[in-house]
């Protein structure tokens, strides 16, 4: 019965459609330099309530950006809106002069790597992990890779090495460590933007 039960839910889930979806038309998105403009951009998760207002920002290719302030100040909200986890209530977001609604999600996506407060990690190996969507990496890369955010000293203390089963969620691991993998896979993507949300 339980099973029963979770599995209405979870067809209840994917039966669920996107509120973000290409527009018609939308074109793939050519390699970026990743320049990025917020114009005007404001933003309501319940219509009346705003998060957002009248946000101007203007991140250059190659430029670190950090946004500081407080809990519920909408620093995730503005990197959800470049990722189009969400579209802008007003204004509009640019990426190399495109806005990010007239490209297809995939291609912003593929340019795109996010490292968040809490990674996920799949119960697979630690490289599994780290390859993520790119299962074509060699070894080689996935080390670098790793070596590169200072997760390998940890990685190779475990028994297994880059080849341990991580568990659920990667609970074998420290909050930490998780980041760490997580940051790994960002970094062997070879992303034109790199978002790291209180990483």
């Amino acid at each position: 019965q339980r099973a029963m039960t979770a599995g209405v839910r979870i067809f209840e889930l994917l039966d669920v459609k996107s509120e973000v979806v290409d527009r018609p038309g939308a074109t793939p998105l050519a390699e970026i330099k990743g320049d990025i403009r917020y114009e005007n951009v404001g933003f309501e998760y319940v219509e009346g309530i705003p998060v957002l207002q009248n946000v101007d920002l203007h991140i250059k290719p190659g430029q670190t950006v950090a946004l500081v302030g407080q809990t519920g100040a909408g620093k995730t909200t503005m990197i959800s809106l470049l990722a189009r986890f969400y579209d802008v209530s007003q204004g509009r977001i640019t990426v190399d002069g495109h806005d990010v609604r007239d490209v297809t999600r995939e291609s912003l996506a593929s340019q795109m790597s996010m490292v968040l407060q809490e990674p996920f990690l799949f119960s697979v190996s630690v490289a599994d992990n780290i390859k993520y969507r790119h299962t074509n990496a060699s070894m080689e890369q996935v080390v670098t890779a790793a070596t590169a955010v200072g997760a390998h000293d940890f990685i190779m203390k475990l028994d297994g090495g880059y080849d341990s089963v991580l568990y659920e969620r990667g609970g074998n691991l420290s909050v930490g460590q998780r980041q760490l993998v997580s940051f790994a896979r960002a970094v062997l993507a070879d992303p034109r933007i790199l978002v790291l949300d209180e990483a």
